[in-house]
C-alpha cells in the first residue's frame, strides 16, 4: 500500500468549527440532551469526547489528534488531527486539519434545579469587616465549622470586605446571628425587608429580609492608641490586641496592663488601630534580660533588638520592654512595629505626641513563625477544614473557592501563626 500526499484536499468535507456545551456551575459538558459528564481539560477522555463530536469520521481512519499548544480559553480551544484516506486501489491519503471547538455556557438540569432552589432564599446575613487583612473574619468561618452554624445555610456568597449568608428561613438567620455575637464583636441592623408576593385571597405576605452584620474593624496584633474618651483606666493607652473573642483582649506592652473591651463598649465608643499587622517588621533578639514582673502568661522583660534588614549594614539596635519575656530566647526572631519610622494618621495619637508623651521606638507584638515556612514555603503542618464559597461577578457566577481564599497570603498567614501558637489551635478544625 502506498502512502501519498495528493493536492485534492478531502478533509474540506469535514466542518471546521464546533460548539460544545458547558455547564458554568458544575463545570460538565453535554454528552447528550440527557447527560452531562465531568471531564478534565487536556485529558486523554477530553480528546475522545471532542473527536465524537467532529461529524464524517466514520470512513476516515485518524492516525493522531492533539490540542494545540496555545492552550484553552474560555470561549474556544482547537485540535489537530491527521487523517488517512482509501483514494485508488493502492494509494492512501493523509492530510492534517485544525478544528476549532467554541465553548457555549448552560446549565445542566441539576444545576438548573438547585439554582432555582438557592434563589428562593428568604433572609440574607451579610457579614463584612472593614479592614484590610480580615483575620478576625477568618477565624470566624473556622469556629462556623466547628460548631456547624452554617448547617441551614443555603449558600455562602463571596463579597466585597464579607460574605453573605442565604437562609430558607427568617429563625435559621437570627440564630446565626445569635451564633456571631458569642464569638466575635459585633453589631447589626435589619437594614431591609422586601415584599416578594401578596395573595389577596388568603391575605398571605412573603418578604425577603436582609441584616447586616458588622465586624469591629479590629483584629489580633494590631496596635491601638485609646483615648480618655474610651473610658478605660489611665491616659493615653497604646495597646497591643491579644485576642479576639466577643471581648476584645488588649495588652499594654510597656506596663503590662490588661484589658477586656466587651462589645457593647466598643460599640458605643468605637475605635480604630492606629497600625495593622500587615505593617509589622521582622527583628532579632540579641540580647534579653527578663524581669520579675508578670501577669497571666505575659512576663515583662528588657530586650535588645535589631532589624533584619540592617543585619550588616548599619547594626542599629534597639532597646525596649516587652510583655513577651516568657517566650523569647536570644537568637528568635521577633515581629514588631518600628514607631519611629511608622506613619500614624490619628488625630488623637497626633495630639498625644504633640503634648510631649514619650513613644517606645519598637513595639513588640509576638514571636515570629518558623523561618522555613516563610521563605521556602515548606507545607505546613497543620491544615484546616475548608467552607466552599461561591464567587459572584456582575451577577454572574464565575467559580467556587475555599474558605476566605480570595487573598490567599493571608490566609498563609494564619497557617503561620498555627505552627508557632499552640493556643490558637483549639479554635481551629485541624487535620494533619
Amino acid at each position: 500500500m502506498k502512502l501519498i500526499n495528493s493536492k485534492a484536499n478531502f478533509a474540506d468535507q469535514i466542518q471546521a468549527c464546533y460548539n460544545i456545551t458547558c455547564c458554568k456551575l458544575c463545570g460538565r459538558y453535554q454528552k447528550n440532551h440527557k447527560q452531562w459528564i465531568k471531564l478534565a481539560q487536556n485529558s486523554t477522555q477530553f480528546l475522545k469526547y471532542c473527536i465524537k463530536k467532529i461529524a464524517k469520521l466514520n470512513k476516515i481512519k485518524i492516525i493522531d489528534a492533539c490540542f494545540v499548544d496555545r492552550g484553552f480559553t474560555q470561549q474556544k480551544f482547537e485540535l489537530v488531527i491527521s487523517i488517512q484516506k482509501e483514494a485508488y486501489t493502492n494509494e492512501i491519503l493523509q492530510q492534517s486539519l485544525v478544528v476549532t471547538f467554541l465553548l457555549e455556557a448552560s446549565l445542566c438540569e441539576d444545576c438548573s434545579k438547585t439554582r432555582s432552589k438557592l434563589e428562593k432564599w428568604t433572609a440574607s446575613v451579610q457579614v463584612r469587616q472593614h479592614t484590610e487583612h480580615m483575620k478576625t473574619l477568618i477565624m470566624l468561618e473556622q469556629l462556623i465549622i466547628k460548631y456547624k452554624a452554617d448547617l441551614n445555610c443555603l449558600q455562602i456568597k463571596s463579597k466585597q470586605q464579607g460574605l453573605d449568608f442565604h437562609f430558607n428561613k427568617r429563625s435559621h438567620s437570627l440564630t446565626f446571628i445569635k451564633f456571631l455575637k458569642k464569638m466575635v464583636p459585633i453589631r447589626f441592623h435589619a437594614n431591609n425587608r422586601h415584599l416578594v408576593s401578596h395573595n389577596n385571597h388568603n391575605n398571605k405576605y412573603e418578604y425577603k429580609y436582609s441584616y447586616l452584620v458588622e465586624i469591629a474593624p479590629v483584629c489580633k496584633d494590631d496596635l491601638l492608641y485609646l483615648s480618655n474618651s474610651v473610658g478605660l483606666r489611665g491616659q493615653g493607652l497604646i495597646l497591643v490586641c491579644t485576642r479576639i473573642t466577643n471581648q476584645i483582649q488588649l495588652i499594654a506592652p510597656v506596663t503590662m496592663e490588661t484589658f477586656q473591651i466587651a462589645s457593647d463598649k466598643y460599640w458605643n465608643a468605637p475605635f480604630r488601630p492606629i497600625l495593622s499587622s500587615s505593617q509589622l517588621q521582622e527583628l532579632l533578639v540579641l540580647n534579653i534580660e527578663t524581669s520579675v514582673k508578670a501577669r497571666a502568661k505575659f512576663h515583662l522583660a528588657d530586650v535588645e533588638i535589631v532589624r533584619q534588614c540592617d543585619l550588616g549594614r548599619n547594626n542599629l539596635i534597639f532597646i525596649s520592654k516587652t510583655h513577651l519575656g516568657n517566650i523569647l530566647t536570644v537568637g528568635d526572631n521577633v515581629l514588631g512595629y518600628i514607631m519611629i519610622t511608622a506613619s500614624v494618621v490619628d488625630q488623637d495619637f497626633e495630639s498625644y505626641i504633640s503634648h510631649g508623651n514619650q513613644v517606645p521606638e519598637v513595639i513588640l507584638v509576638r514571636k515570629s513563625c518558623l523561618k522555613e515556612y516563610r521563605e521556602n514555603k515548606i507545607t505546613h503542618m497543620w491544615k484546616m477544614r475548608q467552607s466552599k464559597i461561591k464567587i459572584f461577578k456582575n451577577e454572574a457566577h464565575i467559580g467556587e473557592i475555599n474558605c476566605l481564599t480570595w487573598k490567599i497570603e493571608r490566609f498563609y498567614v494564619v497557617l503561620d501563626e498555627l505552627e508557632v501558637i499552640s493556643e490558637m489551635k483549639c479554635k481551629f478544625v485541624l487535620y494533619v
